[in-house]
């Protein structure tokens, strides 16, 4: 049985508040290189709103630790970027996202995304650009790529944290690259899910109970998995658990048992719901305090561990 909140992980950021802005201001702008290591453990406990451009940029390698050829890159992004994003145009891509971004105005319409900024031509060039650059780097140039409107919320984040526009793209091509490489590559996103499912029942066997009966597929957590909960959380809860992904240890190897973790925390409210409401929710996540999920994340992390779940799942999920 799960081990719950008396097991304790150890964890770099469990007992340190978040760092100053100053703090991680001193680590970026040293003239010579950028410690990564330093930076990465500042960041994981989150990071200040006004710096965390910055360092999200040198967390996805958009920004290089060792700075002797800052400007050069810099440049050479920018004109890569307009030339290509100029370029292309789709308008079966175009239509999906106007029509998503509609729906998302709608339910962001507290977040600065919108009310600060008019991004639906930022969205839209982003995301052709990096469509056709999925297009061109398929296997099959006769089967275009599909274009999942899920795309459109992976990029906000990306939009509203970032002030220049081929910096948002870069930075979510680098996360989608490492989404891609570590859960969608050859048919992982089965393995993945089914991971997910395996440990889902043995950490939380009467949820797990209730979504059998309601016969759940394990297709509805796709989501979750392939954006990073940006369909389903509220735009500043995505902001802090990405910084954490970003810069902890494990990677996106966390982000399963932040999964875990949020139907844990919600595990009684969603026992007492029926499957049209159960099916909003896991669409529509309220908003939460995302250092206690994480907190809850490495506790279910370290029971695996401990109870050597995963070696009796690695048998049935490779079978």
């Amino acid at each position: 049985e799960y081990m719950g909140e008396h097991s304790v992980m150890s964890v770099p950021w469990r007992t340190k508040s978040i760092a100053s802005a100053d703090e991680f201001e001193e680590l970026v702008s040293m003239e010579v290189s950028v410690d990564m290591t330093k930076l990465r453990k500042l960041a994981t406990s989150g990071i200040p709103t006004g710096i965390r451009a910055q360092v999200w940029k040198f967390l996805l390698d958009v920004s290089m630790a060792d700075k002797s050829e800052e400007l050069s890159r810099d440049k050479g992004l920018v004109e890569h970027y307009q030339a290509f994003s100029q370029k292309y145009h789709n308008t079966f891509v175009s239509t999906k996202v106007k029509t998503e971004l509609n729906k998302m105005q709608k339910r962001h319409t507290h977040d600065d995304l919108f009310r600060s900024k008019n991004p639906h031509g930022t969205f839209e060039r982003i995301l052709q650009t990096f469509y056709h650059h999925q297009q061109h780097h398929t296997k099959e140039p006769a089967n275009p790529p599909n274009f999942d409107v899920g795309l459109v919320y992976a990029t906000a984040p990306f939009v509203l944290v970032l002030e220049r526009e081929s910096d948002m793209y870069f930075c979510f091509q680098s996360l989608q690259h490492q989404i891609e490489s570590s859960m969608f590559r050859y048919g992982m996103i089965d393995q993945t899910l089914a991971k997910f499912m395996v440990l889902f029942r043995a950490v939380l066997p009467e949820l797990h109970s209730r979504f059998d009966e309601e016969e759940f597929s394990p297709i509805v957590w796709f989501s979750w998995f392939r954006f990073l909960l940006s369909r389903e959380l509220p735009l500043q809860c995505v902001l802090r658990l990405w910084d954490t992904y970003l810069s902890c240890e494990q990677g996106l190897e966390l982000h399963i048992y932040v999964c875990l973790a949020i139907l844990d925390h919600h595990a009684e409210q969603l026992l007492e719901l029926d499957d049209t409401d159960i099916r909003t929710f896991i669409r529509h996540l309220p908003e939460m305090d995302i250092d206690m999920v994480i907190r809850r994340a490495y506790n279910i992390m370290e029971s695996v561990i401990q109870q050597q779940l995963l070696d009796s799942l690695t048998e049935r999920v490779l079978l």
